[in-house]
């Protein structure tokens, strides 16, 4: 699997695959019960959006890794721990007809012996007759989302992106993934409440006012909530704007007003004197 791993993992936009079977190399270990054989990739040492061949092996045998010329992560372990993975039971327990029935979303999750979380798509693997055997999917981590979403400049301040689950008109942050927030003091933790508006929403976390739009994106986490896409921009920066522009219009239209008394007073004073020079000429012809 691990030539087929490494091709999706390159065309993507993900920071590491996986796969794993339903079946552990040795039951007679405590941890057999959750413990589970596969092949993890993922990218190490990210500086970009864009890395470029740096893939670690996260887990698997050591023998597949040599064969194929892959490091070990420097937390390598043989096998993935299954019950660090919400919703894992319920992707094997899936029995639909539509393979994206049985996808789910992790949320954000911490993983095992770093210190980076990650959110992972989970999706069940098929045998010949239909039945789940096991799990593959793709990882998204917290850096390597941070780097893919920087903040984006504008005159009405910074744009901000985020993952983040929807319980109704609140996004849960402490499982969403945030892209830069540079130059605010957002974080991925409580909740920030939705009101709808015309032409945008304004979305309100702790003290703090944003303005911006959601879009839900295919698929569900496991504990049912839906997955939305937001983009953002601190109310504060557009207010700002807005009130810069107003008062540039207000100049504006000030000045344009002055202008055209001015010209009415220069047409005023020219109309004036044309007539008294045909008034003089009348008088001189009589």
């Amino acid at each position: 699997m691990i030539p087929a791993l490494e091709t999706t993992m390159a065309g993507s936009t993900c920071s590491g695959v996986y796969f794993c079977l339903d079946a552990t190399a040795n039951t007679t270990l405590p941890e057999s019960k959750t413990s589970r054989m596969g092949v993890y990739l993922r990218y190490s040492s990210l500086r970009s959006a864009h890395p470029s061949g740096t893939t670690a092996y996260f887990r698997g045998t050591v023998d597949a890794a040599r064969e194929n010329g892959l490091q070990l992560h420097n937390r390598w372990n043989p096998e993935l721990d299954t019950s660090l993975i919400p919703g894992y039971r319920q992707v094997m327990a899936w029995e639909g007809e539509r393979l994206s029935g049985g996808c789910l979303w992790t949320g954000r999750v911490p993983l095992l012996d770093t210190w980076e979380s990650v959110t992972l798509l989970c999706v069940p693997v098929r045998d010949g007759n239909g039945t789940v055997r096991g799990v593959c999917g793709m990882e998204l981590s917290e850096l390597y989302f941070g780097l893919s979403h920087s903040t984006v400049p504008s005159s009405y301040g910074s744009f901000l992106m985020l993952l983040a689950p929807m319980n109704g008109d609140t996004l849960l942050l402490d499982k969403a993934m945030l892209g830069s927030t540079e130059g605010t003091d957002l974080s991925a933790s409580g909740e920030m409440r939705i009101r709808s508006g015309r032409d945008y929403d304004t979305f309100i976390w702790n003290d703090t006012t944003y303005l911006g739009k959601y879009q839900v994106i295919p698929g569900r986490l496991a504990d049912g909530y839906p997955l939305a896409a937001v983009t953002l921009i601190p109310e504060s920066g557009y207010r700002h704007r807005a009130q810069t522009a107003r008062i540039g219009w207000i100049l504006g239209s000030l000045g344009f007003l002055a202008g055209m008394l001015v010209l009415a007073a220069a047409l005023s004073r020219r109309a004036r004197r044309r007539t008294g020079s045909l008034r003089g000429s009348g008088r001189s012809t009589s």
